[in-house]
């Protein structure tokens, strides 16, 4: 990157951004934020895009790990905006955009992390909610009902809410093996196809040479020629 070339507030911004990317995507390719792509025809179909805006770019980092593309990073050079031009960017606000496509796409993607951390958040208000009404009532002697029933429902909200992201989780990854299995299956279950489809061809390739040539199916001799105990049997009965 050449000095310059982006703002101390934005340079700040893509580190967070790339950092959050790994953390709930599992994955690293240096800068998400990036605009530069380029797909294969066959890749590209395979993605599932809805966002717009900077949210694309964010989308389409996620759909790849997603669908387990193979992804190679290109390093480029990055310098200074030529005079005159101005960006689009806005900091707060498109950053609020895609801190939020990175957590809506964690559902199909993490759905541990998607569930997980709101639960997690709930719980830990429940948990800070009830120390309070605890310690008020054995410190002072007073109690907190409304608190109390707050505090109670956020936590098993928050329980709930890490219970169901595990399940998910488990689902999405039977969900994976079954496509990894699919996918690996296809291939050997298409040849076997294409051969069985080959042998009826020679199959029936053969009968139409046999009637061609008049040859009967049951005795492999030309149709016009007949049996000595045929021809003896006609000859008896005559």
């Amino acid at each position: 990157m050449r000095p310059g070339a982006m703002t101390r507030l934005n340079r700040v911004g893509n580190r967070l951004f790339n950092l959050a990317f790994r953390l709930i995507h599992g994955e690293s390719y240096r800068d998400i934020l990036s605009g530069y792509r380029a797909f294969t025809r066959e890749s590209f179909l395979r993605l599932h895009l809805t966002a717009d805006g900077f949210g694309i770019e964010t989308e389409m980092a996620v759909e790849c790990v997603k669908n387990r593309l193979d992804v190679a990073v290109v390093p480029i050079t990055y310098r200074e905006r030529p005079g005159g031009s101005a960006t689009n960017l806005h900091p707060i606000r498109d950053g609020g955009v895609i801190l939020l496509e990175l957590y809506r796409k964690a559902k199909t993607n993490n759905p541990l992390f998607y569930f997980g951390s709101v639960g997690a958040l709930s719980t830990a208000a429940g948990l800070v909610m009830a120390m309070y009404v605890l310690y008020r009532w054995v410190v002072y002697g007073v109690g907190h009902n409304i608190i109390a029933v707050g505090a109670v429902g956020a936590t098993i909200l928050g329980i709930q809410l890490l219970i169901f992201g595990v399940l998910a989780d488990m689902i999405l990854s039977l969900h994976r093996e079954q496509a990894a299995r699919f996918e690996h299956g296809r291939p050997a279950r298409t040849a076997g196809s294409a051969r069985g489809a080959s042998r009826t061809t020679e199959i029936a390739a053969e009968a139409v040479d046999d009637e061609a040539e008049g040859i009967d199916d049951e005795t492999g001799r030309p149709d016009d020629e007949t049996a000595p105990s045929e021809r003896t049997g006609t000859a008896d009965g005559d």
